[in-house]
């Protein structure tokens, strides 16, 4: 039998630290695993030299805040793709990440090559538009481009029960799950705790809480400098720690108003630090060594399918998490007993945060590892997708 050649078609890929990074490249390793053969195109990385010959990166429109997100930094993205696409070897089947634009050129560019591609469903962006409150056009036109990129798609990967339940309904065929994960590789127990005078030297003390990663609209992460807020008023020698893309002015302003507070009040450390972004060993010693980790989906903003990984990261590194609003992370975390999964409120994240400071050694480090290693480790996501392309390429070359 042939060796699969597989190519994989997003606008965001690894090194750049996101969701769709960790599983496209648990993906591709999964895919190695199994002996096939894989290339990548993707966008530049920022700040980054490409060394890996089978990724084929190109340069791309990016907002303010340094994402490829709009119309105008996809089409940056997908018209490329398209032309790598058309002109470059054409390999077995394609993997094609969201956005649904992506998903159209994709199509178009594939049928052409008379090759088959699998859709990596992360979320339903016409559901997402819809609950957002964009025009009733926008939504109708996203929601049949959408729908011509589901039903073309020789199978469908779902991140979770729910969107692989909305990929059927529109229409999806041979829809498997594959639940987004972390590598357990970087993120765990073993990891080295920052030591005091790591801390001191970015001014911090403990204990602080940490938000790990990208705090955009849709995530909400506000709520958290407002529920600090609350919390320092009484508590004024614990720290809130920010590190990635704050994209989120409020979160700022915070900052600068608890910043004045604490001069007045003769505290020298700044109650809230903000960061930039973090190599993932790095990160995780941050996540290792705070009382706890913090993360949130903001109710009707268009991602309630979501499921944040730096809960997952927190979890393998043996932090609690505190978790605020809605998305599929908010019952495991209630459920199984691995945080505080509180209403997207500063009065309830408030809360929260004192029972940290009391209790946070409560939680048995080595069971919230456990967990993850036991039901969302990278390793675990990449096998199962990778066996779910392999088997739309096998129903591809029997039709």
């Amino acid at each position: 039998m042939p060796i699969p050649k597989v190519q994989i078609v997003s606008r965001i890929f690894s090194p750049e630290p996101a969701a769709a990074s960790f599983r496209l490249s648990a993906l591709r390793d999964g895919l190695a695993r199994a002996g096939a053969q894989v290339r990548v195109i993707t966008a530049d990385a920022p700040g980054e030299e490409n060394t890996d010959p089978s990724i084929t990166r190109v340069r791309v429109i990016r907002d303010k805040n340094g994402y490829v997100r709009g119309y105008v930094p996809y089409l940056s993205f997908d018209l490329q793709a398209f032309v790598h696409i058309l002109t470059q070897p054409a390999p077995d089947i394609y993997v094609v990440e969201p956005p649904p634009t992506t998903g159209f050129f994709s199509r178009i560019a594939a049928g052409i090559r008379r090759r088959p591609y699998v859709w990596y469903a992360a979320d339903i962006w016409s559901d997402a538009a819809a609950s957002t409150g964009a025009p009733d056009l926008i939504v109708t036109v996203l929601r049949q481009v959408e729908k011509f990129v589901i039903r073309g798609a020789a199978g469908v990967i779902a991140v979770s029960d729910d969107v692989a339940d909305r990929v059927r309904q529109l229409g999806g065929r041979y829809v498997d799950v594959a639940f987004n994960g972390v590598n357990t590789d970087l993120f765990n127990t073993e990891v080295q705790k920052l030591t005091p005078a790591e801390l001191v030297a970015h001014g911090v003390k403990e204990p602080f809480f940490v938000y790990a990663g990208n705090a955009s609209e849709w995530h909400g992460a506000e709520v958290f400098a407002r529920g600090f807020e609350r919390f320092w008023q009484s508590n004024p020698h614990a720290q809130l720690v920010f590190f990635g893309r704050v994209a989120v002015q409020e979160i700022e302003d915070i900052a600068i108003r608890l910043s004045d507070q604490a001069r007045d009040r003769g505290i020298k450390c700044e109650p809230i630090v903000i960061l930039d972004n973090l190599p993932p060993k790095l990160a995780a010693r941050w996540q290792r060594t705070a009382v706890s980790a913090l993360a949130s989906v903001k109710p009707g903003a268009g991602y309630d399918f979501a499921y944040a990984t730096k809960v997952l990261s927190a979890l393998a590194c043996g932090t609690p998490v505190i978790y605020s609003g809605v998305g599929l992370a908010r019952g495991d975390i209630a459920d199984s007993g691995l945080g505080r999964a509180v209403d997207y409120a500063p009065e309830a994240v408030a809360d929260a945060f004192a029972h940290m400071v009391d209790h946070g050694e409560d939680y048995s480090e080595q069971r919230l590892e456990g967990w993850v290693r036991a039901n969302r480790s990278i390793k675990r996501t990449g096998t199962l997708a990778s066996a779910a392309v392999l088997a739309a390429l096998e129903r591809a070359r029997e039709q």
